[in-house]
């Protein structure tokens, strides 16, 4: 009991390092001059316009198309790992910032690995079920990826094991960038990698199941975590979500780090201005595509970074289970068995599914 208490204090307290050196920041560094926070409200408000039609937020792919089943370049790995690339053939849905979008050059080319214990034959019927881990922010090292991720839950259990690497991330960044353009400042741009990663998470399932995957699950971690929970209302092929300490509300993580701008009612009009323009990324403005009992939530009890409620929350929308472990967002303990359990009742395909 005491081991337990000790590494939950200890999870809280890496989060809470990273909270002050990297969240917060400094007293006095968010900018708090009304007249520019009021023009910073109006221009999400003008922003927000773009992208409320109601067939945005509906099921049939008017924000969220179906890209093209793509055919990978493929290399052998370390340890019989398979390293896959192709083109993105992304386009963005605003043409006001797409040329800023996708200057990126190293972006176009979407980068994953796929982790296989089927190697013993090449029949499509033989293939296992497989399951795609979306990392979080500023991550997308794959070597990185595979230590500190629990991914022997998964192949233990049965299944295929793939890696990609967000949009701006990893190889596909700017090798000078210190940071990711998303999320940031403008939210046109975070929309755009969201949907982006959306679209090539998608290309990766609809490969994986014409390699011959009986069903293909998505497991994403704090920013890989809203990827996921966005895709629960966009990919009718997904067979089960394990969104993991979740991002869910920008909104929400603002205030929960107090990084809103402005204070008293202006401060309530910011927050209403931006949960307005990032409505069409929230995945509680989608219904749900994927069954109740194949969604599983993972939230850690200590995790200071995205709290419990963002899992809680989408826990609640998608009727899933919510899966509380000991750990925090960084210190993940208890993850590996929950991954193992998870697994377990995943492993085959939901009954409905042809």
């Amino acid at each position: 009991m005491f081991l337990s208490k000790a590494k939950q204090a200890l999870a809280r307290r890496a989060d809470n390092v990273l909270v002050e050196k990297y969240i917060k920041g400094p007293p006095g560094s968010l900018e708090q001059d009304p007249e520019k926070i009021e023009a910073r409200i109006r221009w999400y408000h003008e922003i927000a316009e773009r992208y409320e039609a109601p067939e945005l937020f509906s099921g049939e792919g008017a924000f969220f198309p179906a890209p093209a089943t793509p055919k990978p370049t493929t290399q052998r790995g370390k340890k019989g790992s398979l390293e896959l690339w192709w083109p993105s053939g992304y386009e963005p849905f605003n043409e006001e910032v797409a040329d800023d979008y996708m200057e990126n050059p190293y972006n176009h080319t979407v980068r994953a690995r796929l982790l296989t214990t089927s190697h013993g034959s090449n029949l499509a019927a033989t293939r296992p079920p497989a399951i795609i881990f979306i990392h979080g922010y500023r991550g997308g090292a794959l070597d990185m990826e595979q230590l500190l991720w629990p991914l022997s839950s998964w192949l233990e259990a049965g299944f295929d094991v793939a890696m990609i690497v967000l949009p701006h991330h990893g190889q596909r960044k700017l090798p000078e960038a210190s940071r990711p353009p998303y999320p940031g400042f403008d939210p046109r741009i975070t929309i755009e990698g969201l949907r982006q990663a959306v679209w090539d998470t998608r290309a990766l399932i609809a490969w994986l199941l014409d390699r011959g995957a009986t069903h293909v699950g998505v497991c994403g971690m704090s920013l890989g975590g809203l990827v996921n929970s966005l895709m629960l209302g966009a990919e009718e092929n997904l067979s089960f979500a394990v969104p993991t300490v979740p991002l869910i509300s920008f909104a929400a993580w603002g205030e929960d780090h107090g990084t809103l701008l402005g204070r008293g009612e202006q401060q309530k009009r910011y927050k209403e201005a931006l949960q307005r323009v990032t409505r069409v990324i929230d995945p509680l403005s989608r219904k749900s595509l994927v069954p109740a009992e194949r969604v599983g939530v993972v939230a850690g009890k200590n995790d200071r970074i995205n709290r419990v409620h963002h899992a809680r929350s989408i826990a609640a929308h998608t009727g899933g289970e919510l899966v509380l472990i000991p750990g925090g967002h960084l210190l993940q303990f208890g993850l590996g068995d929950a991954f193992g359990e998870l697994g377990r009742r995943f492993h085959a395909p939901h009954p409905d599914s042809e």
